[in-house]
C-alpha cells in the first residue's frame, strides 16, 4: 500500500472512531450513586469522637449505611468485627 493509502485509512478511522466510541459507551451501564442514611447527630459541639457512645453511633450509621445499600453481607461481617457493640436480642436481619 501506498503512503497516500495509509494517510486516508487514517482519517477513515479517525472519523469512524467518535460514532462507534458512542454506540460501545452506549452498551456500558450507568453506575448507581451510593445512598447514604442522614448522620448521626453528635453529642459533642467540637466533633472529638473519644467517647464510647459516639463510637457506637459511628458504628450503628456504618450498619445502616450497609443496610440502605443492600450489603447485607457486608452489615454481617461488621457485626462479627465489633461483636461487642451487637446487642445480644437484636435482630440483624433486619
Amino acid at each position: 500500500m501506498s503512503m497516500f493509502q495509509w494517510v486516508m485509512i487514517g482519517l477513515a478511522v479517525m472519523l469512524v472512531a467518535p460514532v462507534l466510541w458512542d454506540k460501545v459507551k452506549g452498551l456500558i451501564p450507568e453506575r448507581k450513586p451510593i445512598e447514604l442514611p442522614p448522620s448521626p447527630q453528635s453529642s459533642l459541639s467540637n466533633n472529638d469522637h473519644t467517647d464510647l457512645i459516639d463510637v457506637v453511633e459511628c458504628w450503628e450509621h456504618l450498619i445502616e449505611c450497609c443496610k440502605a445499600n443492600g450489603m447485607k453481607e457486608a452489615a454481617d461481617e461488621i457485626y462479627k468485627v465489633f461483636p461487642l457493640f451487637a446487642n445480644k436480642g437484636v435482630n440483624h436481619d433486619e
